[in-house]
């Protein structure tokens, strides 16, 4: 005799029946037909940035060329010169960008995905410098969900959001002053925080952004550690950039220091 237990769960939204250890609980079928549901049937938006407006707009990148297009934007292949990596760059188009409606595709994309457990997923890194994007992560996390941010720059502005802690490229450089912004503004001394933030800042740039791994294995082996060289075709940073994270280097262990 069966009981209603022993019945499997049914979706409520397509009525098929729920598998055994199904994440959260969640409709598979429904969940990804959520997800992967179109949102434009245009093959291709008319109104797409070109190459030109594309390279004023992200004047830090190499665009190289279009490599494809359809009804949810452009994409081109870029150079990132400073760390010598090729990457994509999607671009979606103004009349898309500006629809309220469109833009909810990706809330619900992310709503679906903070939904899903797994004892083997325990956090995420978001290394943007997006902080109204990554307040939107943290808060459709659960609280037991680990949210880091992975950009030393606007470490600050991530733990004020709400961000778990942070897991840094100058964070291998300076963790002592890292973890001492952690404690400031676990203590409530958000002034503090914000002031060393102000000094992390520069170098944390220097590490990532502006001279890449390269700058950061140098400026390792400059604070002690063991950086070592990189490998082809990434190069070290010439000897006016060596030049300048030292000066960073120097200045921001010099300045929290003195105010110790």
């Amino acid at each position: 005799m069966h009981t209603p237990e022993d019945s499997p769960k049914l979706c409520p939204k397509c009525q098929a029946p729920i598998p055994e250890g199904a994440p959260a609980g969640l409709c598979p079928k429904c969940l990804m037909a959520e997800v992967a549901a179109p949102t434009q049937p245009e093959a291709a938006p008319a109104d797409a940035p070109t190459v030109k407006e594309v390279a004023a707009a992200f004047p830090e990148l190499e665009i190289v060329q279009v490599i494809g297009r359809g009804g949810m934007g452009i994409v081109f292949k870029v150079r990132q010169p400073r760390i010598e990596r090729f990457a994509a760059l999607k671009i979606l188009p103004p009349h898309l960008a500006a629809q309220p409606d469109f833009a909810q595709r990706f809330i619900r994309e992310a709503r679906a995905l903070a939904r899903l457990g797994h004892p083997n997923i325990v956090g995420v890194k978001d290394s943007s410098n997006d902080i109204a994007g990554f307040s939107e992560t943290v808060r459709l996390c659960p609280s037991d969900f680990a949210v880091m941010t992975g950009n030393g720059t606007v470490l600050f502005d991530a733990l004020h959001a709400g961000a778990t802690g942070g897991i840094l490229a100058v964070g291998c450089v300076v963790p002592e002053i890292c973890v001492e912004m952690l404690r400031a503004f676990t203590a409530g001394d958000a002034e503090r925080a914000s002031e060393l933030q102000s000094k992390l800042t520069p170098l944390a740039a220097a590490v990532t952004t502006r001279y890449g791994i390269g700058g950061l294995k140098t400026a390792l082996d400059m604070a002690g550690y063991h950086g070592g060289v990189v490998r082809a075709p990434l190069r070290m940073p010439d000897d006016s950039a060596r030049t300048e994270i030292s000066a960073l280097l120097e200045a921001l262990v010099v300045s929290v220091s003195s105010v110790a």
